[in-house]
């Protein structure tokens, strides 16, 4: 779903809470994905710099940088990241970035990638992706060329070199960003999320292809393009489409991947209850 958040300091609590594994990791959104926790954000618009710092202060555990229905700007972005970073150098809400690259065009885009890796973003959600190719396709211009004896080589990296303003936003010398600046789980000490986001028929019938390829770290549905999709334009709770949303959760549970969504007329409670761990607010 299509979702915005205008994020106002009213709305969020002063403290958050933290696993001590999560606190081990420069992104804690991954550490508390591996305890397998439940985890709660908000897609974001306004990046300017008073927000941002509001955002840190928040009790959310991510947000999802909004650049497919906004113009992509690379150096806003490095400026955004920046403040919501705190004084002492962490992320206590990790800031993914979506991007405009539909799955379908995710080889043809790989500067996009690049330049939002190089941002210090730390993760990227690509929207319609619909096969498992796109996936990996997906995998590949967010990871580096495998190092000597590499534990995990494939899928081969493509991402060029060079992470100078990446490790300085991540508070890290540059030999430990490259070391940390993998996918996880493919890398279990990488620090890299992709969420790969599932919005047509095709995309949920391919998901257990695509849930299985290596470097896969979430999934989100997108309830108003479904709907779309399948014909409802514009409507929601259609009990074609929230079947097929149940499916898909079927098939991130046997894959064992978090899967999540926006509430979509329902309540953040009804989802979480129904098994959805990956959710918007």
């Amino acid at each position: 779903m299509k979702m915005f958040a205008m994020m106002m300091a009213a709305t969020f609590v002063a403290v958050s809470t933290t696993s001590a594994f999560a606190q081990d990791r420069v992104n804690a959104l991954v550490g508390k994905l591996a305890a397998g926790d439940a985890v709660e954000g908000v897609f974001y618009s306004t990046l300017d710099f008073n927000s941002a710092r509001v955002t840190r202060g928040s009790d959310l555990d991510y947000i999802i940088i909004d650049m497919e229905h906004h113009a992509f700007d690379a150096e806003t972005l490095r400026q955004f990241l920046i403040n919501v970073r705190t004084p002492d150098g962490n992320f206590p809400v990790t800031p993914i970035l979506r991007l405009g690259t539909p799955g379908s065009e995710v080889h043809m885009q790989r500067w996009i990638f690049k330049q939002a890796l190089d941002a210090g973003v730390m993760g990227i959600m690509v929207p319609f992706v619909n096969t498992a190719e796109e996936a990996r396709q997906a995998v590949m211009n967010m990871r580096y060329p495998p190092m000597i004896d590499d534990a995990a080589p494939e899928p081969r990296g493509v991402r060029g070199w060079s992470p100078a303003v990446a490790a300085n936003a991540w508070n890290l010398p540059v030999p430990d960003y490259a070391r940390r600046a993998d996918l996880w789980p493919l890398d279990p000490e990488g620090e890299l999320l992709l969420v790969v986001q599932i919005e047509t028929r095709q995309g949920i019938e391919n998901l257990a292809e695509i849930a299985a390829v290596p470097g896969v770290g979430a999934i989100f549905i997108g309830p108003a393009d479904l709907h779309n999709d399948l014909g409802y334009l514009g409507q929601s709770g259609v009990e074609e489409v929230e079947e097929l949303m149940a499916q898909g959760l079927d098939v991130a549970n046997e894959a064992g991947i978090a899967i999540g969504l926006t509430p979509a007329g329902r309540s953040l409670q009804e989802r979480l209850d129904q098994g959805f761990r990956f959710m918007t607010r």
